[in-house]
C-alpha cells in the first residue's frame, strides 16, 4: 500500500473498516467489512498474508 495507492488497491472490492500499525515494525494490519484481515509490509509493499476468519465486519484491531 502506497500513499498514492486508492483503497481498491488494497483491499479490493472490500471497505476498509480498522487499521493498525505495529509499533515494532513495518507492518501494517487492514481490516475490512467482509471479515478480512490483511498484513502488509510496508516496505517492500507487498501483502504477508490474509486471514478471513470473521463472520463480519472487523472495526478494531
Amino acid at each position: 500500500p502506497s500513499g498514492s495507492g486508492s483503497q481498491s488497491s488494497i483491499v479490493g472490492s472490500d471497505t476498509v473498516t480498522s487499521v493498525a500499525w505495529a509499533d515494532w515494525s513495518n507492518i501494517l494490519a487492514v481490516g475490512t467489512n467482509r471479515g478480512h484481515v490483511h498484513i502488509y509490509d510496508v516496505t517492500t509493499q507487498k501483502r504477508l498474508q490474509s486471514m478471513c476468519k470473521h463472520t463480519s465486519r472487523v472495526g478494531t484491531l
